[in-house]
Order: C-alpha cells, then sequence, then structure tokens
C-alpha cells in the first residue's frame, strides 16, 4: 500500500486511548499540529466550497496540491478526503474563508490498479500524475521488465 495522510500521521496524532484512524479527520489533526506552532486562524466548519484539489502519486505517496497556487503540498487522506492548506508561509484555504475543499481520488478501482502497478517499482519511480492513463504504467512497466497486469 502507498503513504496516505493516514499512515503518514499515525505516530504524529495518536491520541491517548483513541485508535490512530478515524478518532479526528486528517486535516483537522494537521491543522491541530500546525496551529500551535505557526499561529494558524481557527478551523472553520461548514459547507465546503471552493476548487477541488487532487490527489497524485509522488514516490510512493499519495500527495496532493494546495489548489490556490500557494504552493505547499501534503499528504493525502483517504479517510476524509479534504485539503486545508497549513503549515509555515501557507495560505489557509483564505480564498474560502479557511474552509476545507474536497480532494477529488480516482476511482477505487484504478486507485487499486495504480497502486498494484506502483508497487513493483523503486520508491523514486512510484509515480502517477492525474489524468494519467493507467496503460501508460503498464507500458512503463513491461518496458522495465516489471508485472505489468
Amino acid at each position: 500500500m502507498l503513504v496516505t495522510a493516514e499512515s503518514f500521521y499515525r505516530d504524529v496524532f495518536s491520541l491517548p486511548g483513541a485508535e490512530p484512524r478515524g478518532c479526528i479527520l486528517a486535516f483537522e489533526k494537521t491543522h491541530r499540529q500546525h496551529e500551535a506552532a505557526f499561529g494558524m486562524p481557527p478551523l472553520c466548519t461548514g459547507e465546503v466550497k471552493g476548487p477541488e484539489a487532487f490527489a497524485y502519486v509522488n514516490r510512493g505517496r499519495w500527495v496532493v496540491d494546495c489548489p490556490f497556487g500557494c504552493g505547499r503540498s501534503q499528504a493525502a487522506s483517504e479517510t476524509d478526503r479534504f485539503f486545508y492548506c497549513c503549515g509555515h508561509e501557507s495560505c489557509f484555504n483564505r480564498d474560502v474563508q479557511h474552509r476545507a475543499v474536497p480532494v477529488v481520488w480516482p476511482s477505487p478501482v484504478d486507485q487499486e490498479t495504480i497502486e498494484r502497478l506502483l508497487l513493483h517499482r523503486p520508491i523514486e519511480n512510484q509515480n502517477w500524475l492525474v489524468g494519467e492513463p493507467i496503460e501508460v504504467l503498464v507500458a512503463e512497466n513491461t518496458a522495465y521488465g516489471l508485472p505489468g497486469a
């Protein structure tokens, strides 16, 4: 399995007496982590609006880039599928009044196929971009003698 926010942040955000997964949404965990360190604005809840962000694979990690163009990226969460830009010098989703925006993932079937194909590769070659056809991954694996079906 490729790295997601849940596996990346599991140890960082484990709470006493709580299971690491599912106790708090991943974007809330990330927000809490950075709130004290960087003086982030309060997390706004409610209707999610604004542009969509897209999950892609970079070096064996599901990642999502800030859709507001600030240049930040984070581990993508399979559980909550929202993005809240946080960290040093990030935009904190200020263009949408600090609300989280949805993250678009490939379909479950495509995600499983992408992961299966990429896991045969060395970590530095475990990459997939939004819109890249699965047939390209199959052809690349075949060209390097890796399982491609």
